[in-house]
């Protein structure tokens, strides 16, 4: 299956330069185009346009939780709480779908006797069991069994408590991220035009 990097290259011809400008946006200098389509133009940073969206989302989402009345708490606590369990147990019913599956395949697998193939069911078992291991071990199923219980057990006040104390923490990061009248700006554009440089390229319009 191609990546999001990749599914252009799947779907038409796609020249060098546009693959290279194109993986170009997974690394910091184009955070500012986090948000953007794959497929976007590669634009000049002019603000820290990321981070400053991102304080201010979290700055009002802050000031809804911290202003809630009771009744938005119990309201808000309860509809959350819900959220997660279903979200848990829909990851749950789904690892253990594809856990079913492989387990079901790889159990073929052993059964084969390929002769001269071996190589091929060594190959094949092996992929099975990666995947079993990363995608559905037991690990993953205590967790999102551990994500029930525990949101069992919360109060309203506890969930509306616990979103607060998540927005304080991506508030206090995207702030030490935020940095207008810094380097980061020029740095981030002296990289794009380096690349475009380099490439052969015309560097973005002003």
């Amino acid at each position: 299956m191609p990546t999001g990097y990749t599914s252009a290259v799947a779907e038409r011809d796609v020249s060098f330069n546009e693959y290279a400008l194109r993986c170009a946006r997974a690394f910091a200098p184009l955070v500012h185009m986090k948000d953007e389509s794959l497929d976007a133009p590669i634009h000049y940073r002019t603000d820290d346009e990321y981070y400053k969206s991102r304080i201010e989302q979290e700055e009002e989402n802050l000031k809804k939780l911290r202003n809630m009345g009771a009744n938005e708490v119990e309201a808000y606590g309860k509809r959350v709480k819900q959220e997660i369990i279903d979200d848990a147990q829909e990851k749950l019913n789904e690892l253990i779908t594809k856990r079913n599956r492989y387990q079901k395949l790889l159990s073929e697998v052993e059964s084969w006797n390929p002769n001269e193939f071996d190589y091929l069911k060594n190959f094949m078992r092996e992929q099975l069991k990666i995947t079993l291991d990363s995608d559905c071990s037991p690990a993953m199923q205590q967790y999102y069994t551990d994500e029930m219980t525990s949101a069992e057990k919360k109060k309203p006040k506890d969930i509306v408590n616990d979103a607060i104390a998540l927005a304080e923490r991506n508030l206090e990061y995207y702030k030490t991220q935020y940095a207008p009248d810094s380097g980061k700006i020029k740095e981030s554009n002296d990289w794009i035009n380096r690349l475009h440089d380099y490439l052969g390229v015309d560097r973005p319009s002003k």
